[in-house]
């Protein structure tokens, strides 16, 4: 084994195991976002309208950008996570600084596909059916909203929210990393044996809940201001918010977070 072969396999394995589970995590994602932003009575209700309105495609609305962005970003945060600890720093601060620096970088990719998954039900809104969960409407791609995004915002519109989007990644990934480690080393059965595939999985999925409960306020709070920008209100105030509509749509998401990142550090590891 080389040092290129040490070099190149943490990014090539963050990057496969980001691609695997995106893809299979984007349908909830697509839910959750819905939920966050919009009105319905429940998970179902908002899948049967979804489905009912847009079809198997609705659910997959926008994954082109979460594929580019959250491979680019899960391998830049693990290979700076990995350099920092292998430095000795705590995993919360060596997550801390992978957040920040990926959050920066990712966040034109997030509003594009928050942009796309909600475009259906912003025109809706603006048709005066607010409350509406789902309607049938003008289909478009997620390059279609990149240029919508340019042509109205210019480019530092692609970085609208980015306030939120610092204070939830960074607190984020720090308690995300922290608490794989703990977890894992809870689920060792010696310090010299290695963990078993399953109790990788059970620290991935883990850590990924953990984190969400942590920042999910935050990433409604982003959405919410994301989702009143792209609908032209002059106010893009998401406040006041009381605390249980700051947790709409979290049941999903921790369904979200539990598959993906079992199946990210299943396939990292």
């Amino acid at each position: 084994k080389t040092a290129t072969d040490d070099r190149y396999a943490v990014p090539t394995a963050a990057a496969l195991a980001s691609l695997a589970s995106t893809t299979c995590g984007h349908p909830i994602d697509s839910v959750k976002s819905r939920m966050q932003t919009f009105r319905y009575n429940g998970i179902a209700d908002c899948v049967v309208r979804t489905y009912k309105a847009e079809k198997l495609g609705g659910f997959f609305r926008g994954l082109a950008a979460p594929l580019v962005t959250t491979t680019f970003a899960r391998t830049i945060s693990f290979s700076i996570y990995s350099r920092m600890r292998e430095a000795g720093i705590h995993p919360f601060f060596s997550g801390n600084v992978a957040g920040l620096t990926v959050a920066l970088l990712a966040a034109p990719f997030e509003f594009t596909k928050i942009s796309s998954q909600l475009s259906v039900l912003i025109r809706a809104s603006s048709h005066a059916i607010p409350t509406q969960g789902a309607v049938t409407a003008r289909q478009t791609t997620t390059w279609h909203e990149a240029k919508q995004i340019y042509r109205r915002f210019g480019l530092p519109g692609f970085w609208t929210g980015i306030h939120w989007q610092l204070i939830r990644d960074g607190i984020g990934t720090g308690v995300f990393f922290s608490s794989y480690v703990l977890v894992k080393r809870a689920l060792q059965k010696h310090p010299e044996v290695p963990n078993s595939a399953t109790s990788i999985a059970i620290a991935g999925g883990s850590c990924g809940i953990v984190a969400w409960v942590c920042v999910y306020p935050l990433d409604t709070l982003k959405a919410r201001h994301q989702r009143n920008v792209l609908q032209g209100r002059q106010e893009a105030k998401v406040m006041p918010l009381n605390f249980r509509k700051l947790y709409r749509g979290c049941s999903v998401s921790i369904i979200r977070t539990g598959v993906i990142n079992s199946i990210n550090f299943s396939l990292f590891e």
